[in-house]
C-alpha cells in the first residue's frame, strides 16, 4: 500500500467516527481563548448533559450577559469548599488540586492540574501570566444547586472569583470530545470523562 492509499485510508477512518459525533451530538465551534492551552479558538467540541462533577468543562450562559455561551471549568459542585492561594494552588475542601509546572511559553508559565475523581485522574493544562495577578479569596462554600468554575487562563478571564459559585441553571452542556489542531501541549483529539 502505498503512503497516499495509507493516508486515504487513515482519513477515511478519522471521518467516520467525527461525521457519527456530528449527528448525533451538539457540536460547537469554539470562539475563545478563555480555556487555552486545553480548548483553543477554532476547535470543534461535541457535548452532551450530565450530572455536573469537578474538573469537567462546561458550557454555560455567562452569569453577566446570558445571551453569551461561555466555557468554563467546573471546579467545586454544592457543599464543597473552595480555598484560592496566593500562589495560585485551588483547594476544595482542603485538598489541593495537583500542580505541575510544564515550562513557559511568553507571556505565560503552562501549570498541568490534577485531580481525581473515584479511580479515573482527571488532567488539564492552565495558563498562568509570568508575573501573576496577586489576588486574595475568601473561601466559599458552593451552595445548594450551585457550582464554582474556573477558566484555564486563570489571570485574564473572569469566573467565579469574581462571580461567586453560579447557579447550576446556567450550565447547557457537558465537554465530552474536542477535535482541532495538535500543538506540543495537546493531542489533535480528547475524549472527556
Amino acid at each position: 500500500m502505498t503512503l497516499v492509499q495509507t493516508m486515504r485510508k487513515n482519513l477515511l477512518y478519522l471521518s467516520i467516527p467525527l461525521l457519527l459525533l456530528t449527528l448525533f451530538l451538539p457540536s460547537r465551534c469554539v470562539v475563545d481563548d478563555d480555556m487555552s492551552k486545553s480548548i483553543q479558538p477554532k476547535d470543534l467540541i461535541w457535548t452532551w448533559n450530565k450530572p455536573p462533577e469537578s474538573g469537567d468543562v462546561a458550557l454555560l450562559h455567562n452569569p453577566l450577559d446570558p445571551e453569551e455561551v461561555i466555557l468554563r471549568r467546573l471546579i467545586a459542585t454544592e457543599g464543597q469548599t473552595v480555598r484560592y492561594d496566593r500562589n495560585g494552588t485551588v483547594y476544595i475542601d482542603n485538598q489541593s488540586i495537583r500542580q505541575r509546572d510544564m515550562g513557559n511559553e511568553e507571556p505565560h508559565r503552562i501549570i498541568e492540574e490534577n485531580l481525581w475523581r473515584g479511580e479515573n485522574k482527571i488532567q488539564w493544562r492552565i495558563l498562568r501570566l509570568l508575573k501573576p495577578i496577586q489576588l486574595h479569596f475568601d473561601p466559599v462554600t458552593v451552595p445548594t444547586d450551585h457550582i464554582y468554575v474556573l477558566c484555564d487562563r486563570r489571570d485574564e478571564c473572569v469566573d467565579s472569583r469574581l462571580w461567586g459559585a453560579i447557579h447550576k441553571r446556567h450550565i447547557v452542556s457537558f465537554v465530552k470530545v474536542r477535535f482541532g489542531a495538535s500543538d506540543p501541549w495537546r493531542s489533535w483529539l480528547d475524549f472527556y470523562p
